[in-house]
């Protein structure tokens, strides 16, 4: 293993530190795909589409592992002091189908959709080889998970309107972290390291939900005029601040 001895140790704790941040919300989203896995099986989802959320579980634990090995390279034993935080599930079994959809809707079509673009420009700009390749691995699957939301979503449009969740879209971006993200102030000094600028983020942020989330739910019937109002109003707020 290459050691990061080029950057300062305050460098080092910035890059260690987020991917150990990231190995503790991948372990969260295995538990959760977990969960879904229950509701859907519950609820008689397509066979395929629970698979896809079967393979999901066990690919953010390995995610979960993989971030963690990044975060020993940066942190050393400093990774193995911090403390895991507790982790619940997002939802159980006794969810309705529309608490259901709202939940897949968040973590699939909203957070996967958003983390693979994220982690794709995290794999073009990044220069360190072990952050490359982790970037890589959690691109091809990430964009797997997401593709689990929109089919669930397909799959619903055929049995009835999905319009309900027009009044929810805007919640689940907040519920999302879209507030921190689009007023992060990150510089970009470390970008060959991984590290992605307040700035960029914002700007892909709203790329995302604007060229593929949003025309994805105006497809199945979902309305995101709020939503871009919302944006909007972050964004001036944003540009004053």
């Amino acid at each position: 293993m290459l050691r990061p001895t080029g950057l300062t140790d305050r460098q080092r704790a910035i890059v260690g530190s987020t991917w150990l941040h990231r190995a503790k919300e991948e372990e969260k989203a295995s538990l959760r795909y977990g969960a879904l896995a229950l509701s859907l099986e519950k609820h008689h989802a397509p066979n395929e589409i629970l698979e896809l959320c079967l393979r999901a579980a066990r690919d953010e634990a390995e995610h979960a592992k993989l971030c963690m090995e990044l975060a020993h390279e940066f942190l050393g034993q400093r990774a193995d002091q911090a403390t895991q935080a507790d982790v619940v599930p997002a939802m159980t079994v006794e969810y309705s189908e529309q608490q259901l959809t709202w939940e897949i809707v968040q973590t699939c079509c909203l957070n996967e959709t958003w983390n693979a673009t994220l982690l794709g420009h995290i794999y073009q700009r990044a220069e360190w080889p072990s952050i490359k390749r982790a970037a890589r691995t959690l691109l091809a699957d990430e964009i797997w998970h997401s593709r689990l939301g929109w089919s669930y979503l397909n799959a619903l449009s055929s049995k009835g309107s999905l319009n309900w969740l027009s009044d929810h879209i805007v919640s689940m971006l907040k519920s999302s972290g879209a507030k921190e993200i689009l007023r992060d102030e990150t510089g970009d000094e470390l970008e060959a390291y991984g590290e992605v600028s307040g700035a960029t983020r914002r700007q892909l942020f709203s790329n995302t939900f604007r060229d593929v989330i949003s025309p994805g739910l105006e497809t199945l019937g979902v309305s995101t005029s709020a939503a871009h109002a919302w944006f909007q109003i972050i964004g001036d707020r944003t540009d004053r601040a």
